[in-house]
């Protein structure tokens, strides 16, 4: 993903007018993950994410995880329960590579 993209992304998300998702295990998350992300694991994602009444379905989605392939599976949940704007960010080096990273 482009740098500006990046950072238009960041943007968004300090304006809470995007959320960007962690779609990996809790345990993946608490290691390292995007500074302002969430974390609901890919295999919860339709459920998990109706705890977060601020995301409507048409919030822009933007999701990222190890490699790329569980938010591509995410993606498609989203897609299929009437999300409008979800975006596979890819995995953790493209979701790094331009947002400061989080370790707690």
């Amino acid at each position: 993903m482009a740098a500006s993209l990046w950072l238009g992304l960041v943007s968004l998300v300090e304006a809470n007018a995007a959320a960007i998702i962690d779609v990996r295990t809790a345990e993946e998350f608490q290691s390292w993950h995007v500074k302002g992300a969430l974390n609901i694991d890919h295999e919860e994602i339709t459920d998990g994410i109706l705890k977060y009444p601020d995301i409507r379905k048409d919030t822009p989605i933007h999701l990222y995880c190890r490699s790329g392939r569980r938010s591509g599976i995410a993606r498609e949940s989203l897609l299929k329960v009437g999300y409008k704007h979800v975006v596979n960010v890819g995995g953790l080096e493209e979701a790094g590579r331009f947002v400061d990273a989080k370790a707690d």
